[in-house]
């Protein structure tokens, strides 16, 4: 993803929104940012729980998504994220892309398979590393190089 042109798609689609307090007590409080592909992705302490949060840019669009009850098309954890990416960029790591063909080790296969695992939140099946651990483990042993 082009990260300037990225930061232009979302300012325009911001310039609708009035930020309102749910949306600014939000704003710069989101951890474990990533940007993949044409995601950006992060999590955030809400009233519930935590929720993982999601930007999804497909040309000039925006697909909001977030795991709070009111999030499947956006909400204002979603706004507060895309506020969050304008502002502290730093704060958001770039995962390189890892394709399932480039592997023929096991370091190889751990180096896909933690770039393809699911966003762990409260909903997920990987909700502690060990359990992920254990899964890749499990793929690692039965997958023969």
């Amino acid at each position: 993803m082009d990260i300037e042109q990225a930061k232009q798609i979302i300012s325009k689609k911001l310039n609708v929104y009035h930020v309102s307090e749910k949306v600014e007590r939000y704003i710069g409080q989101f951890y474990d940012g990533e940007i993949k592909n044409n995601r950006i992705l992060a999590k955030v302490v809400g009233n519930h729980g935590e929720y993982t949060v999601s930007i999804k840019i497909e040309g000039n669009y925006l697909d909001y998504n977030c795991s709070c009850y009111i999030g499947k098309d956006g909400c204002h954890h979603s706004v507060a994220l895309a506020h969050t990416f304008l502002k502290s960029l730093e704060s958001f790591e770039i995962v390189k892309e890892v394709k399932r063909s480039n592997f023929r080790s096991v370091e190889k296969l751990r180096d896909y398979l933690d770039y393809v695992k699911p966003v762990r939140n409260s909903k997920s099946h990987f909700q502690s590393d060990s359990r992920w651990n254990y899964w890749l483990s499990a793929m690692s042993y039965f997958c023969k190089f």
